[in-house]
């Protein structure tokens, strides 16, 4: 007697879509079990809002670094007799005891503490979602400067492994904010509007971390120099590359003594190189073998890094367009271009992009040698014009204008909370 035949790989009781439907259902039990957390914190606004209170967190409380920092900055600039008063997000007890060395209002996101900072805080700014369980009152104002800048990754619901769960996130998300700021006109369409399906207020005011780039930075320059050693007449490549899923993106892979001749060669006087692992990255810390090499992975913010260099060499990391600002040479070193394109997607092709690409060693060592300055700076002014750059040296200050109007005037969320 003759059974039914199978397909290839279809498991014995499975149906056409079953998966599909398995990650709907889980998707969706893992929304209202955020949703329930979230109601039932709301509990905490029983303690009244505090206007003069402000929050900053980087990374979900990682770093006191990138667009956050800058804005705290120009806090503590116009408003010195409120420092009491602002705070920020420690991921874990380590991380809060290193701010408050610091000299950082820190508090530890992993406390009942935060939770109750959170929910009476008036102004709260991050750069990247909050945690979809905290609950966003009606007239507290929460900005999220998002972190990345022009076409770089995709992210959100663009990206290649975004799920069914993504789409639900970003719809509950979305109701948290009472704006975005982005660095440019095509940030705030591809990312804010078509990655994020974000339809509220989006400031092109420029990143407040980039501010530091577009001014004199010469003390930042010497300050970095002197945490490295590096002697004065020496140039400085810094080597920052994006993370992978699980994967170590050196290995085998850039020759640090090569670079370097190549560097010596073209710019005339010696050089370093510094390596700064991205913060996501996981087993990706040991450095490029050679003399000359420097471990920049724990040096807490990227942009003084950036201020401090004379070339950069990255691959998908928007700190190639922060970089370019300056006016100083970019390059990209993509040895897995195909595979990062196909598994988690570029909003642009490297090879859209106005900056000299490699994807060997061989290859970028003659992008160096051939490097044209002139044509370079003409290539990232087009490619600016393109995406409407919108960086300037008082994106901090327009920033924080901004939020004490908000918060003094009109208040945060005004049509809804969450």
């Amino acid at each position: 007697m003759g059974g039914l035949k199978r397909g290839p790989g279809r498991r014995p009781g499975s149906l056409p879509g079953t998966q599909v439907n398995r990650e709907t259902f889980k998707a969706h039990v893992r929304l209202l079990a955020a949703r329930g957390l979230m109601n039932a914190l709301k509990i905490l606004w029983v303690r009244p809002l505090d206007r003069k209170k402000v929050l900053f967190s980087t990374f979900d409380g990682r770093q006191y670094s990138d667009s956050p920092k800058y804005v705290y900055l120009t806090f503590l600039e116009k408003e010195p007799e409120r420092s009491p008063l602002y705070y920020w997000a420690a991921n874990g007890r380590e991380t809060c005891a290193k701010m408050r060395r610091m000299g950082l209002n820190a508090v530890n996101t992993h406390s009942l503490r935060y939770l109750l900072l959170f929910t009476v805080c008036g102004t709260v700014v991050v750069n990247q979602h909050i945690a979809t369980y905290l609950p966003v009152r009606k007239n507290q104002v929460v900005l999220n400067i998002w972190h990345g800048s022009g076409p770089g990754k995709t992210v959100g619901i663009l990206s290649r492994g975004a799920t069914v769960y993504d789409k639900m996130h970003y719809a509950l998300q979305n109701r948290k904010y009472a704006a975005f700021l982005t660095g440019c006109t095509f940030n705030t369409h591809w990312v804010c509007r078509e990655s994020f399906h974000y339809q509220g207020e989006v400031l092109e005011f420029g990143l407040p971390r980039n501010s530091v780039l577009l001014r004199p930075h010469d003390r930042v320059r010497q300050k970095v120099r002197e945490a490295f050693g590096v002697e004065d007449g020496t140039g400085m490549v810094l080597y920052a590359p994006t993370f992978r899923e699980g994967e170590d993106p050196l290995e085998g892979r850039l020759d640090a003594r090569r670079i370097r001749h190549v560097m010596e060669e073209r710019f005339g006087k010696p050089f370093v190189l510094l390596y700064r692992a991205h913060h996501a990255s996981r087993g990706a810390r040991e450095l490029p073998e050679g003399e000359g090499v420097l471990d920049a992975c724990d040096y807490p913010d990227m942009q003084e890094l950036l201020c401090a260099s004379d070339v950069l060499i990255t691959d998908y990391s928007s700190s190639m367009n922060d970089m370019a600002l300056t006016g100083r040479p970019v390059f990209l070193f993509v040895p897995d271009k195909d595979a990062f394109m196909r598994d988690r997607g570029l909003y642009w092709p490297v090879e859209r992009m106005p900056y000299p690409w490699a994807e060997d060693s061989s290859g970028l060592e003659e992008a160096v040698l051939c490097f044209d300055e002139g044509a370079y700076r003409e290539r990232v002014r087009a490619f600016f014009e393109e995406i409407g750059l919108r960086e300037g040296p008082d994106s901090a200050l327009k920033t924080y204008e901004w939020l004490r109007e908000r918060v003094l005037t009109q208040g945060g969320n005004v049509e809804k909370q969450g």
